[in-house]
């Protein structure tokens, strides 16, 4: 069995249509040296077409080879270029002339001063929320973040900040986590996570990134096909929606109730079904909610949480008199549960004090370890 490379962790994640997070791959195949979030997208299209659109696509281990050729980038650049070049006139798509149009940056040793490096958290942020600030009203444009009030009104022009460039959050361990609060917690994987905030951009800024994403390719043929699309809602709309829980009736603008759906929909509507459940469940939501925010927060425990995942997890049978074998079996077992059923049917069985029972005719091979915190509850 051969040693799995980088090239391996990028086809997956060309299969599963995710930018690269791993930081060999990133490194590896240039992911580090874009400088938007249009640019990834440019990139990670340009390998799938490599690896797996292409006539004749190239392996996993033949990319591996090139990018270990002792020609280094400039070999690797070569390559990718004759492979493109093998395609009739016209037949490359629209990632590869832009890859030619950047290639120099490419071409560039690892760690050579004139690659150019991506702005700072810090100098994101800001240019993030001064895209974004022009959605405001007239009053509020020239005030800091902090200083937009009520909290609804800055909490939420903080996620329409991520939005505005394509961005979602992730969970956090906190009190105000965007992640949580505008549903991402329905979310089964990552997939849908990406999905959820195509949608939010979809309902916020209409065809706005679609129209974006194609200047930065600067090709004569889209990249991206569909329909030109208006925001469905401003900014004021948006933070007071959220404010009152009535989210939903903006994202009904978009994706209207009905009995046919095109294909490609499916899978948002399937989405907005289940953000539904979560955005209309009244104050406070049962902690079964907070749970699954819990689990998706990679190294925390009852003791590093803030009161409210702590509470959720505690809940559940967490606790710190627990060992870390069986922290770590429990915590597999609700990852395991949430792929099989919906967060409120496990929230009511565990109401009835039937967990266990219903656990069992979801999950294989619960521990006897597992099975006894459960059957504590």
């Amino acid at each position: 069995m051969r040693q799995v490379t980088s090239a391996d962790y990028l086809y997956q994640d060309i299969l599963d249509d995710i930018v690269p997070t791993d930081s060999q791959v990133r490194q590896d195949y240039w992911f580090d040296r874009c400088q938007s979030s249009h640019e990834e997208s440019h990139l990670l299209g340009l390998f799938a077409g490599l690896l797996h659109y292409h006539h004749y696509p190239i392996t996993r281990e033949e990319l591996h080879q090139w990018r270990s050729d002792s020609g280094a980038n400039e070999y690797l650049v070569k390559r990718i270029v004759e492979k493109f070049e093998e395609l009739p006139k016209g037949g490359t798509g629209s990632y590869f002339p832009w890859f030619l149009r950047h290639r120099n940056r490419f071409e560039l040793p690892d760690g050579h001063e004139s690659i150019p490096q991506r702005p700072s958290p810090e100098m994101q942020v800001k240019s993030m929320q001064d895209k974004a600030r022009k959605y405001l009203a007239p009053e509020d444009q020239n005030k800091d973040f902090e200083d937009l009030s009520p909290f609804a009104k800055m909490h939420c022009f903080a996620f329409y900040s991520l939005t505005i460039v394509s961005a979602y959050p992730p969970p956090m361990n906190r009190d105000a986590c965007y992640w949580f609060d505008f549903g991402f917690v329905v979310c089964k994987n990552k997939h849908e996570e990406e999905t959820l905030g195509r949608m939010y951009n979809t309902m916020l800024f209409g065809s706005l990134v679609q129209l974006e994403y194609e200047e930065s390719l600067q090709s004569s043929t889209p990249a991206t096909y569909g329909e030109r699309r208006d925001p469905a809602c401003t900014f004021e709309e948006f933070w007071k929606a959220w404010e009152r829980r009535d989210m939903m009736a903006i994202f009904s603008r978009c994706w209207p109730v009905s009995t046919t759906k095109k294909f490609l929909q499916v899978a948002e509507y399937d989405l907005l079904g289940r953000l539904r459940i979560f955005m209309e469940t009244e104050a406070p939501r049962p902690s079964i909610w907070k749970l699954r925010h819990f689990l998706a927060i990679k190294d925390i425990s009852v003791e590093s949480a803030v009161p409210e995942l702590a509470q959720a997890a505690q809940d559940y049978g967490f606790s710190k008199a627990l060992d870390t074998r069986t922290t770590i079996e429990l915590k597999q077992f609700y990852i395991q549960l949430f792929e099989k059923a919906e967060p409120m049917e496990i929230h009511c069985e565990t109401m009835k004090g039937a967990l266990l029972e219903f656990a069992e005719r979801h999950v294989d091979g619960m521990t006897l370890r597992v099975k006894k915190v459960v059957q504590s509850l």
